[in-house]
């Protein structure tokens, strides 16, 4: 028989008007061979930890390039709409917004990152 090790974290985010999300995540693993059991437990815990912030950071992120998508889908249609250049300059500044857009949840995506790991979870 094993000596097994779970650790389990989560992230709850109040949203107000009595709504919150929470992001959950656990796992369970063996103690390997020359392990003890407090270091096991920091190891399982570390790993716990990134994929909550991973998690955590990426909704973040994803929320961010859905509304600049949204955004950008709206420009097209009062650009075809109204003959507005609100956005579109030039034949490629759509293609210029939308890589500027990805680039921007990248850089969201990794300061969340570094914000969780230097605050902790």
């Amino acid at each position: 028989m094993t000596t097994r090790v779970k650790v389990d974290l989560s992230f709850t985010r109040n949203l107000g008007n009595y709504e919150s999300i929470k992001i959950g995540v656990g796992v369970e693993d063996d103690i390997r061979d020359g392990e003890s059991v407090d270091s096991a437990t920091e190891r399982v815990y570390k790993f716990v930890e990134d994929k909550l912030i991973e998690k955590t950071s990426c909704r973040y992120s994803y929320g961010f390039l859905a509304v600049c998508i949204w955004v950008s889908m709206v420009q097209i249609l009062l650009d075809a709409r109204f003959d507005n250049h609100l956005m579109l300059t030039t034949p490629y500044g759509m293609f210029h917004f939308l890589l500027l857009f990805f680039v921007l949840a990248e850089v969201i995506r990794f300061g969340t990152q570094l914000y969780h790991y230097r605050k902790g979870v």
